[in-house]
C-alpha cells in the first residue's frame, strides 16, 4: 500500500521540483514512518546478528531528546541513513535505495516523507531477501496516527535508527560472508 502511494506521488512530479512540493504531509506522518522503520531495523538485527546481547542492546535503545530541529536537518539525517542502509543492501547485491529530489531548495515534511518512504521500502526489501519467503511484511506498512509531533521528534527517531543500524553494521555476520 505505502509503496504504491509513494510510487504514485513520485510519478506525478519532476524530481527537480520534488522537495518544494507539498502534499499535506506533516511531521506526524514522517514520525509514523520512522516508527515503522525502527521496527524494520529491529527485525534486521534478528536476521543479521548472531550475538543475542547485541540484539538486546539494539532493542533496548531509546530515542534521545532534541529541540529546534528543522526539516532540512531531518532530511540530511534521512539521506545519511539511506547511505548506511545501502552498505547493508550492497552485501546482498541489492541496488541502492532511491532518493527523492536533490536535497537543495525548499525542504518540507513531504520531501522528508517521500525519502523516508524509500528508506522503509529499502529496509523491507532487505528483510524479504534475508528471511523466510512466507514472512508477511505488511505489518511494516501499518502507520499509526500521531498528533503534535515536531521535526525534532522525527529527528530523534531517525537518530535512533542510525544508532541501531551502526550496531548491526559493526556486528553483522554479513561482514564475514564472501
Amino acid at each position: 500500500m505505502f509503496a504504491v502511494l509513494t510510487a504514485v506521488l513520485l510519478s506525478t512530479v519532476p524530481a527537480t521540483r520534488a522537495i518544494a512540493l507539498e502534499f499535506g504531509m506533516t511531521p506526524n506522518h514522517v514520525y509514523a514512518l520512522w516508527r515503522s522503520i525502527n521496527d524494520t531495523v529491529i527485525a534486521t538485527s534478528s536476521l543479521a546478528i548472531k550475538d543475542p546481547m547485541a540484539r538486546q542492546r539494539i532493542e533496548s535503545m531509546t530515542p534521545h531528546s532534541y529541540r529546534g530541529k528543522q526539516p532540512r536537518e531531518v532530511l540530511h539525517m534521512v539521506l545519511a541513513f539511506g547511505e548506511r542502509l545501502n552498505k547493508l543492501r550492497a552485501r546482498d547485491d541489492l541496488p541502492p535505495t532511491g532518493r527523492y529530489g536533490d536535497g537543495h531548495g525548499e525542504v518540507n515534511a513531504t520531501g522528508v516523507f517521500l525519502n523516508s518512504g524509500m528508506v522503509l521500502n529499502g529496509m523491507v526489501e532487505w528483510i524479504i531477501v534475508n528471511s523466510d519467503p512466507d514472512l508477511l511484511v505488511s505489518r511494516y506498512y501499518h502507520l499509526e496516527s500521531f498528533r503534535g509531533k515536531t521535526s525534532s521528534d522525527v529527528y530523534a527517531l531517525v537518530d535512533l535508527a542510525h544508532r541501531r543500524l551502526d550496531v548491526i553494521l559493526s556486528n553483522s555476520y554479513l561482514m564475514y560472508r564472501n
